[in-house]
């Protein structure tokens, strides 16, 4: 073991013991930590969950592309989601088609209703 002029230790054991702490350190930075801002949930594969229970978060349409984020998931028109089909993407909106040719519309941001005085 040496010693520096500012008595640092410089020993193997020293370094080891300080590279195991520091890895410790990054191990315990890279556990997840739950969103609180994240929305809900919905396991899109599952047909007991109705459109009411789909949520719209988000819409990316880019050089003809259209993906939708519902229920954390992403979809392109076409896809399945339970017992519904993805008809349309707009820049706020999806658009889904029940099994009976029932039609739903999920908006990325609700109607605002102005209040008349």
């Amino acid at each position: 073991m040496e010693q520096t002029g500012d008595g640092i230790m410089t020993g193997k054991k020293e370094r080891a013991i300080v590279l195991l702490s520091f890895s410790l350190l990054l191990l315990m930075g890279f556990t997840e930590v739950a969103d609180p801002t994240r929305p809900p949930y919905v396991d899109a594969k599952d047909s007991k969950f109705s459109s009411q229970s789909y949520i719209l978060t988000a819409v990316f349409i880019q050089n003809g592309r259209r993906i939708a984020i519902v229920g954390g998931q992403p979809v392109r028109e076409g896809d399945r989601l339970g017992q519904f089909i993805v008809t349309a993407i707009t820049p706020y909106t999806v658009e889904l088609v029940g099994s009976e040719n029932e039609r739903q519309i999920l908006q990325l941001v609700p109607a605002i209703k102005k209040k008349r005085y």
